[in-house]
């Protein structure tokens, strides 16, 4: 959760000595512990790995717009090459919320609607048919 990146440190980081009781509880409370962060950093990995895959998709979009010193036809052929790109990534954002959603926050941004990335749509790329000679 992106709060908990802030969070006041559990007591496991904070206390002094080593077990002195001899029965292992302290040590119990330490893999609680270590396992809980550890699950955290993945989940974080997960969700950073999504944030990059929608900001490369956002960069694809901006790279077909910048060029304008070329002809007509390699302009379109730039856009249409970035917009494939972008949608790719798009396409990936959502295989992987689609397999990581168990393990994702619900209160996550990466979890929005992804089906409001899939706006634009690839023009047509088919070859015209050939005339009859």
């Amino acid at each position: 959760m992106p709060w908990q990146g802030r969070q006041k440190l559990t007591w496991i980081w904070t206390m002094s000595g080593v077990d002195s009781s001899g029965d292992g509880t302290d040590e119990d409370g330490v893999r609680v512990e270590w396992c809980k962060a550890r699950a955290h950093a993945i989940q974080w990995a997960k969700e950073v790995e999504i944030k990059f895959f929608d900001w490369q998709a956002n960069w694809w979009v901006e790279q077909g717009d910048r060029h304008t010193e070329v002809d007509v036809e390699c302009l379109e052929g730039i856009r249409a090459y970035a917009t494939k790109q972008a949608n790719i990534c798009r396409a990936f954002i959502h295989h992987l919320q689609i397999l990581w959603s168990p393990f994702l926050s619900s209160d996550s941004t990466t979890l929005s609607n992804i089906d409001s990335y899939y706006t634009a749509d690839l023009p047509n790329l088919s070859v015209p048919p050939l005339p009859e000679v």
